[in-house]
Formats: C-alpha cells, structure tokens, sequence
C-alpha cells in the first residue's frame, strides 16, 4: 500500500519518513475511501517531503486523483508531479488551481501525457495560473 512505497520512497530518495503522513492516509485517506490526495493537507511540510508523497503515486493503485489550491508548488514539486504524469496509469485527476505555475509547466505536462500511452489521466485543471503570456 501507500505506506509501504512511501518509507521505500523517502528511503530512496533520503528524506526523512514522516509518520504523520503514514498516519493520514492510513487513517483518514482509506477509512473514509478517499482517492483524492490533496496537496493541502500536507501544506505545512517542507516542499521535499510533498516531492516523497507525491513520487509514491508512481507506483500507488489507490489514488486516482491529485489536487492542490491555493498553494504556491515548488520548481522541484512540479517536476515530481511531471514524472508521475509520465509514468502512472492509475491517476485520472490533476487538479493544481493556483499553484504558481506557467506555461512553461502547461508545455511539460503536454510532454509527459504524450510519453504516456497507459496514462488514464481524463480531467486536468490549472485554473488561476499565469499561463498566458502578459
């Protein structure tokens, strides 16, 4: 499960294992049956923990959804988030609504989708993002 892949992932990528994060899907996530991983519920760690969880979904069968609002994401966050774009056959939902991010993220994840032929990835929302040139 989740909790499982994600003190593999902290090990692999040497952060530090946060028990509160084990501790919220395992007890709030799974018991209520909610597929929605939501960035804000873990707003007040470090960017390099969000890149640990949200690396887990590369390989995560439970969560069918990743969002975030109103949370500024990190140039490292954001490629982590591309790499599972990439890889995942299990995320449908994307939703970063202002997030910070530009077009320059809006080209790469048109990238990662296209190097993805498993991807069941059918809504993206980047609402409220500077996209546009100005």
């Amino acid at each position: 499960g989740f909790s499982q892949m994600y003190r593999c992932v902290c090990d692999w990528l040497g952060l530090p294992y946060r028990e509160e994060v084990q501790w919220d899907v395992d007890t709030i996530y799974l018991t209520q049956d909610t597929r929605d991983l939501s960035l804000q519920d873990f707003s007040h760690l470090e960017n390099r923990d969000l890149v640990a969880i949200i690396a887990v979904l590369e390989y995560n069968q439970w969560f069918t959804k990743l969002s975030t609002k109103d949370c500024k994401l990190s140039a490292d966050v954001s490629d982590q988030i591309l790499r599972v774009v990439a890889r995942s056959s299990r995320l449908e939902e994307l939703v970063l609504d202002n997030a910070g991010l530009t077009r320059d993220f809006a080209q790469k994840l048109a990238n990662a989708l296209s190097h993805n032929p498993n991807s069941g990835l059918h809504t993206v929302n980047l609402a409220n993002n500077p996209l546009e040139d100005r």
